[in-house]
């Protein structure tokens, strides 16, 4: 296991210099800092790896890049540009030799928005109903995509039983998941969810920690890494256990937090 971080930084002094002071060497980058991509609406193959060396030589490893979050019509294979240039950015990572691709495919595509309803489905489509073959074809593609250009989609998770149903049905080495423990708000057990979905299937860790104060998104406190409901020694053992060897990222620590301490105690644990 190793420690990251995320970040939208493509200038390279201040990258190492936020590296530097949080005592990282690993970054996730997003696909929207690169110049090209801004220009283009998607990266070439030559512009990733020129980014990648540059980042080698301040002393930082490109570990993953995150995509856009794709649109709903992009998801229900109605935008078919859009879904050509998130193929086309999936092909030049993996081309670059940056093996993650750290997406988060069905964000716009839930059935709420500031609020979590248990009494709702988590998605406006669910497995068997109409237009879910499009949401399977979707993800079909990235993945024949991803294999093609050795690089591995890690699909954010919020509702575990969909998006396992959704790789189930695939059932590709290219497709997996970054693991959340910011699913305790949507009524998961932050620790057993990991034997649900198999380690081998967890491309990415995120660290977050919550207290709960009531039912849903809302209902839920966002605390620093040392607090909270959830006991992250327990988290961060069941990884070791299991043989875990990817990226840890330490997220949304709160008001009281900061990125620097939660890389540093999430250190301490790992030691």
């Amino acid at each position: 296991m190793n420690i990251g971080i995320f970040t939208g930084l493509a200038d390279m002094g201040k990258l190492a210099g936020i590296c530097r002071q949080v005592g990282v060497d690993k970054v996730i980058l997003g696909l929207g800092s690169l110049p090209e991509f801004k220009e283009r609406g998607y990266a070439t193959c030559g512009g990733i790896a020129e980014l990648k060396d540059n980042m080698a030589r301040i002393g930082v490893g490109l570990a993953g890049i995150t995509p856009p979050n794709p649109s709903r019509d992009a998801v229900l294979g109605e935008n078919g540009s859009e879904v050509e240039n998130l193929c086309r950015n999936i092909k030049a990572i993996g081309e670059a030799g940056v093996e993650i691709v750290h997406f988060y495919p069905l964000d716009r595509f839930k059935n709420y928005k500031d609020e979590y309803h248990h009494e709702k489905p988590p998605l406006e489509v669910m497995p068997g109903e109409d237009k879910w073959d499009r949401i399977i074809a979707f993800f079909q593609r990235l993945a024949e995509t991803a294999e093609g250009a050795n690089a591995k989609v890690s699909n954010h998770v919020f509702a575990i039983d969909v998006l396992m149903e959704i790789l189930d049905s695939i059932g590709s080495p290219a497709l997996g998941v970054t693991y959340c423990t910011g699913n305790y708000m949507f009524g998961h057990d932050p620790y057993a969810s990991i034997n649900m979905i198999g380690i081998e299937r967890i491309f990415v860790c995120h660290a977050r920690n919550l207290v709960r104060h009531g039912p849903g998104r809302q209902g839920h406190e966002e605390v620093p890494l040392d607090r909270g409901d959830i006991d992250m020694a327990k988290y961060i053992r069941i990884l070791a256990e299991g043989k875990y060897n990817g990226l840890i990222i330490p997220e949304h620590w709160g008001e009281n937090g900061n990125l620097a301490d939660s890389v540093a105690y999430l250190k301490k644990l790992m030691a």
